[in-house]
């Protein structure tokens, strides 16, 4: 059955619909479940959002959301407000709340505080 939205897609975006463009580890979303599941379209921020988050070395999106926050996002160049936003969506799909991820800091060193050095509090 097709969905009102896959009318409008068009025949270059549905021959793709099943091709994984968001991996976080053994975490991945196909363009279909970034649209169904996390309720955004934007491939080329989620594909973005893969490239950034291989340099914490995740094995889930789960474990990810525990060691970063949105300073260590933030802090890789090329990562902004949209890319940060598929993480929120990620975050919503996979139970956790986007609003509390953002109030935490980060648990374990990550490229950030390493940069800063371990000592280094954040405020």
């Amino acid at each position: 059955m097709k969905r009102n939205w896959e009318e409008k897609a068009g025949k270059a975006f549905l021959a793709r619909l099943d091709e994984v463009v968001l991996t976080i580890g053994s975490t991945e979303f196909t363009r279909r479940e970034v649209v169904e599941k996390l309720r955004c379209a934007n491939m080329v921020a989620a594909a973005r959002l893969s490239w950034a988050v291989e340099r914490f070395k995740p094995k889930s999106a789960v474990e990810l959301a525990r060691r970063v926050d949105v300073v260590d996002l933030f802090s890789i160049k090329g990562v902004g407000v949209t890319t940060v936003y598929v993480w929120m969506c990620v975050l919503d799909a996979i139970g956790k709340d986007p609003e509390v991820w953002l109030d935490q800091e980060a648990k374990l060193p990550t490229l950030y505080t390493k940069k800063r050095g371990a000592s280094t509090k954040r405020k």
